[in-house]
């Protein structure tokens, strides 16, 4: 007769180190992927060819017609580009468990940093139409093509930035 014992101590004990440094590294491994499709998105963004000058518009309630007296904005060929930013997705995600992040352009100044946005005004007229296009403009996306374009790219990366978290053992 054979007696086989097996202690599983140890295992558990490693199972429990690698859930805590996944946990652990897990927001570091989401962010480095979030900046390959970022990256993307700034290489795809529209870029014009010299500055120029838009003025906001609002429609005039009595007439109906738009009246073009709002804040003249000068815009640079890269300031699009500049606009897009990764941001933790804090509303999205649960701490240890999912983790997100957005990646998009600026629709306001954010603070202390007032070139590298795209005013609302701006927003509307290049930003949005360049990504979704308008009543007289093609739609030339660059943010959904790059998180398709990347995908894969930022879930290997993932994947490696988790692998590194279990195979480290601290």
């Amino acid at each position: 007769m054979f007696t086989v014992v097996l202690d599983l101590s140890v295992l558990e004990k490693q199972i429990d180190g690698i859930n805590d440094r996944v946990k652990k590294n897990l927001r570091k491994a989401v962010y480095e992927g979030a900046v390959t499709i970022r990256d993307e998105a700034i290489r795809r963004a529209g870029v014009s060819k010299k500055p120029h000058k838009f003025r906001s518009g609002r429609r005039d309630t009595a007439t109906g017609k738009m009246v073009w007296d709002g804040r003249p904005y000068e815009y640079n060929p890269h300031d699009l580009q500049k606009s897009i930013y990764i941001a933790f997705a804090n509303d999205k995600s649960i701490e240890n468990v999912r983790v997100e992040y957005d990646v998009s352009f600026r629709k306001h100044t954010p603070y202390n940093t007032p070139n590298h946005s795209v005013p609302y005004a701006y927003w509307q007229e290049l930003g949005r139409a360049t990504e979704y296009g308008g009543k007289k403009t093609i739609a030339h996306p660059f943010l959904r093509p790059a998180f398709y374009a990347k995908i894969g790219t930022a879930k290997q990366i993932i994947f490696r930035e988790i692998q590194k978290a279990i195979n480290d053992e601290k």
